[in-house]
């Protein structure tokens, strides 16, 4: 069970909309009924899609996890009978009861004018009843519409930390140990390469993980790093303006330039010894701006970094996330910095940042504030991310 401390922090204090950011639905719904057994016995727990309708999950502890009730009464698909027959009856009743109201799908329709009005009538305008009665939407990304914003909690379930994977790894790993006593084909990790691939798992899910090292091993008889990486730079092209890149030259091949290399190899002394420099208050660099005439190696030198530093290149295309509607360049810009997280340790190469933060941009989008906002994520971005 991954840690749920600000999902029962917002149940404690009564939060009545909360925005759960997830690409792993069942593992948080497992998570979820989980808590609701431990801490919050007293509640019913419902989840509903637009293809299941309404269900009802059984809070009985000795549940195997593979069973969902649902009472016959209960399947409506469509929001609006949903909240008609279902959650707005609940929320107005006055005999104590609590409902937890976990609503998958909803994300596509909260733009609808209904759907919104629902929420808040219930969640603002209502009177205070004894029962509590949390709506949770689940989604991959965060959409709320400005009119019902303010409303909802937003939490990220967390993907699954290095402990996890860690875990997760050693027991396939386990089993690749049990083939080779029976196939010398079979090739089991060391302890140092279990941690080093664990390291390089960083920012994906738990079905992923499962589908990459399952598949490695049917293949490969051993889980294997390309196939990892394979799954990374998958996760990367996706994006539409990232590129993936594994280095093939390091700084020794870079041809002059020589007080930046000095300084870059300082700065590699810093990142790969954090704690003694901390001691020294030093921290490590956020980064560099390179700025030079086409040809004068500032692309070169990124990748020749990367390659000392023993990483993956990430380039961003700036010209690729700039779009006329207001709002699109902030999340193409967003879904790319939290893919590159994802991949750390690597080093992302902003290429042709000027397309962004010159005259390009002004002209390019019909907000006038693009440029200030794409500014600002990059700076908090790199002000969260150290790896």
């Amino acid at each position: 069970m991954r840690d749920l401390t600000e999902l029962t922090i917002a149940f404690n204090t009564k939060s009545e909309c909360i925005w759960v950011k997830t690409y792993e639905e069942a593992d948080f719904i497992t998570d979820l009924r989980q808590l609701v057994i431990d801490k919050y016995s007293n509640y019913t727990l419902r989840i509903w899609s637009n293809t299941e309708g309404l269900l009802q999950v059984n809070t009985n502890s000795s549940w195997n996890g593979n069973k969902i009730y649902m009472p016959e009464d209960s399947k409506a698909k469509e929001f609006p009978s949903l909240f008609d027959a279902h959650i707005v009856p609940a929320c107005q009743t006055d005999d104590g009861s609590s409902t937890i109201w976990v609503l998958r799908d909803f994300h596509q329709v909260i733009t609808n004018p209904k759907a919104m009005r629902y929420i808040r009538d219930l969640k603002e305008y209502q009177n205070k009843k004894k029962g509590y009665n949390p709506i949770l939407i689940l989604s991959p990304t965060v959409t709320l519409p400005d009119d019902i914003a303010r409303l909802f909690k937003v939490i990220d379930y967390s993907l699954p930390t290095h402990e996890d994977i860690v875990g997760y790894i050693k027991l396939i790993n386990d089993k690749v140990k049990k083939g080779h006593e029976h196939n010398s084909a079979y090739i089991p990790l060391t302890d140092e390469e279990i941690e080093e691939y664990a390291r390089s798992c960083a920012g994906i899910t738990h079905i992923e993980l499962n589908n990459i090292l399952k598949e490695s091993v049917t293949k490969h008889f051993t889980i294997s790093k390309d196939a990892i990486s394979a799954r990374k730079i998958e996760a990367v092209r996706k994006t539409g303006s990232l590129s993936y890149k594994e280095p093939k030259i390091t700084l020794a091949n870079i041809g002059g330039h020589e007080v930046l290399k000095e300084w870059l190899n300082r700065q590699i002394k810093i990142i790969n010894n954090k704690d003694i420099a901390k001691k020294f208050g030093r921290k490590p660099p956020k980064g560099y701006m390179a700025v030079g005439i086409p040809g004068a190696g500032k692309s070169a030198i990124a990748e020749a970094f990367a390659g000392e530093m023993k990483v993956p290149l990430l380039v961003f295309d700036m010209s690729k996330i700039m779009n006329r509607m207001v709002g699109e360049s902030e999340k193409g810009i967003a879904k790319a910095l939290e893919t590159a997280a994802n991949c750390s340790p690597c080093v992302l190469l902003l290429d042709e940042v000027e397309k962004a933060l010159g005259g390009y941009a002004s002209s390019a989008t019909t907000d006038s504030g693009v440029t200030d906002r794409i500014v600002g994520a990059l700076c908090s971005w790199m002000q969260d991310n150290e790896d």
